[in-house]
Parts: C-alpha cells; structure tokens; sequence
C-alpha cells in the first residue's frame, strides 16, 4: 500500500504529499506548524531547511572530500573508481575484492559487494546498478538532498574484519546528532543472518524503545565498541553545520572508517522506536528559525 500510496500522490506538493503519507503511517495527523515529535520534525526540516551543503554530503561521492576535510583522509573509505554509466566500469582496474554503489542511493540500494571478481557476475551488478541509477531517490518521501545529487557509480574497497565483534558481520554504528552533539547511537550487528537493531543513549546506555532492546534480559549488556570517545568526536566534527543529521561510522581492524551522512533518518516515517521515544527525542531536537 505504501509504495501505491506514493504513486498516487506523485505530482503533489511535499506539503500535501508529507501530511497525508504521514496519516498513513501513523494514524496521527501531522502540526508542521508546530512540530513535536522527531519524525515530525524531519518532515518540518523536507519543507523548511535546504542547505545546499546537504547536497554535499548526501552524495555518497562528494561526501568523501567533505570527511577528509573536516576530520582527516585517514577515515575515508578508499576510492577505486568513478563511472557515469554501469558499462564504462573499468574491472582490470579494480583488485579481487571491491564494493560498487551509487552515489545517489540510500541504505543498501545501490551497493554490490564483489568478493571474487572471477565469480562476480557483471551483467546482474550492470542491471541493478542501471536501475539504481534512474530511480529519483529523492521523490518517494521527497527527500530534498538527493535531488541534486549527480547519479553515478563508485568502487570503494571492501571492509572486512575478522575480530570476534565483527564474527556476524560488519557492524554498523549510526549516531544521531542533534544541533551538533551526538543524544543517541543505533548498533546494527548480525548482519550476514538477521540483523538486528539496538539503541543506547550518548553514554552508550541501552534503550528499550525497539522490539530488539525489549527482548534482550533485563541484565544484558550491549558491548561498547573500542575507541568509542573517537567515534563521538568525529560524528560531532562532522555535524557541526547541521541541526540534525545521523552520522554512520564502521569499526575495522580497530580503525574507525566513515560511512555515510543522513539528513532524514528512515524517511522521517520510520515506525522502528516507539511513538513515547519519538516524542523524547523531539524535545531535544531544537529546529533552527
């Protein structure tokens, strides 16, 4: 119904578009005037806050000169190669082992991971790249940063850790900065069987606001990765120009490697916390005049 929804309302203003996908979702009627909860605040920000840095940051490419500048090239991920279309992709020039993804895409959409080149099967990656590519990132929950992106493909070099912590997948440390200081952090671990979603406070303290932190015992304890300090600091070098952002960052062979920048976290209709935390995280979240 979700994606029909969106169809539907195509060639709509954001405005009408936000307030009735938003009654979709949430079975709430949304205040753009006056705004409370996080996720209604990101749609207040789709309407109201359009720097043009966002765009900057948002492209999976660009972003990479943005890191090195603000917190040192030594966090980036390595970049192997640039191509406008999937058929100009140079292979003899990449090693065994790579990553292609889309500068314009957003979560796993767009990202290939190749870890035999023999193997890799070339017209799929060239298919799923291709349709990638042409897919508006920004129009389904008209996410203005992607709009502007310029759509290509880019070869990163493949992050691989065979530390205990890392035994079900790489994980995935995403830190949400409001007005430049990191409140909460979100774990996504397990990835290679069923991934699975944790959420901790600024002082790496479990919140029991998801299905996965409800389940766990009452006396579990979620590891605190190494160099965790390190991670805070980055995140709020790199959120220093925004009122809120999320700040994804990988822990590899004890190294701290950027991942990515999101302006609107799960779309702003993301239902994964409770409606009582959203609500929390909206107080501390002051949106700029």
């Amino acid at each position: 119904m979700g994606k029909l929804l969106q169809c539907l309302l195509r060639g709509t203003s954001d405005e009408f578009f936000i307030k009735v996908y938003w009654f979709k979702k949430t079975h709430r009627r949304i205040d753009l005037d006056n705004p409370k909860s996080y996720n209604e605040k990101i749609q207040w920000m789709k309407l109201n806050y359009r720097d043009p840095l966002m765009v900057r940051c948002a492209d999976k490419l660009s972003v990479k000169e943005y890191v090195a500048e603000k917190i040192g090239s030594e966090y980036v991920v390595p970049l192997l190669g640039v191509w406008d279309r999937p058929e100009d992709i140079d292979y003899t020039s990449l090693p065994d082992r790579f990553v292609l993804k889309t500068t314009n895409g957003s979560n796993f959409k767009g990202v290939l991971f190749c870890k035999d080149k023999n193997s890799f099967d070339r017209k799929d990656a060239e298919r799923k790249l291709d349709k990638e590519l042409r897919r508006a990132k920004w129009d389904p929950y008209r996410e203005w940063a992607y709009r502007d992106i310029q759509p290509r493909i880019i070869a990163e070099e493949l992050l691989e850790d065979d530390s205990p912590h890392n035994q079900g997948g790489l994980s995935d440390y995403k830190f949400y900065c409001f007005n430049g200081k990191v409140h909460y952090a979100l774990l996504c671990t397990d990835r290679s069987t069923k991934v699975k979603h944790y959420f901790l406070d600024r002082d790496w303290k479990l919140q029991r606001i998801n299905k996965e932190g409800r389940m766990l015992p009452e006396d579990a304890v979620v590891e605190r990765p190494a160099h965790y300090e390190e991670m805070i600091e980055v995140c709020e070098k790199l959120a220093a120009d925004f009122p809120l952002v999320r700040v994804d960052l990988y822990l590899v062979n004890d190294r701290i490697y950027f991942g990515e920048m999101t302006f609107y976290s799960g779309g702003g209709f993301s239902t994964d916390r409770s409606w009582e935390s959203d609500l929390k995280w909206g107080e501390e979240l002051i949106l700029p005049r």
